[in-house]
């Protein structure tokens, strides 16, 4: 009888998320991954290149893998792997992905890993709040703008549709349901791009 053998394993650094919303076969997530390596008694390399996992979450508790990378082997040669497959959404596995109910925070860990950090005036995770605006820009979920609203604040978060890939009809929906107060959508719509781009006197 024929008998799968492990070739290697390979593991691919996450560098960040986009949630890219509803369609028609479910909740798309891309996972961007940059940099990883592999491992095996025959094959030995990095990942190297641009690569991810656009990933489909199904309502069944269960997503759908889409992953692509290119392997560079110590040797020189370059391999596309393309992986296909089904994953459990635990917890911890929706934590990751930043759809969970624990949302990423910049905490102190921006700091510790410096040498010489005395000197500064201010963290590294507090400039990054201070001096960083975001805006929706056509992510119409809500635990993402949670996240976002944590971390920064109503007063760096800015709505915007990000025309012509998301479709007005959704930003309209997102305004409607998420909740803020009166002083804080005026923000969130309009009144910190005012401030920002100084639009208004």
């Amino acid at each position: 009888m024929p008998e799968l053998i492990k070739e290697f394993e390979y593991h691919v650094n996450i560098s960040g998320t986009d949630d890219v919303g509803m369609g028609p076969s479910g909740r798309r997530i891309v996972v961007a991954g940059v940099g990883g390596e592999v491992a095996g008694d025959r094959v030995k390399g990095t990942i190297v290149g641009a690569g991810g996992d656009w990933l489909r979450i199904g309502e069944d508790g269960f997503a759908r893998l889409d992953a692509r990378n290119t392997l560079q082997t110590v040797d020189g040669a370059r391999i596309y792997i393309e992986t296909c497959g089904v994953l459990e959404l635990t917890p911890a596995i929706m934590e990751i992905l930043g759809v969970g109910d624990a949302p990423t925070q910049f905490g102190e860990q921006y700091g510790q890993g410096a040498a010489d950090i005395g000197h500064l005036k201010r963290l590294p995770s507090q400039t990054i709040v201070e001096q960083v605006w975001i805006t929706t820009s056509g992510i119409f979920t809500q635990p993402p703008f949670i996240a976002a609203l944590q971390t920064f604040g109503i007063d760096r978060i800015m709505f915007s549709v990000d025309y012509p890939f998301a479709r007005d009809a959704q930003g309209r929906k997102f305004l409607d349901e998420v909740a803020l107060a009166p002083p804080d959508m005026a923000k969130l719509t309009h009144g910190n791009a005012d401030a920002l781009l100084k639009l208004k006197a």
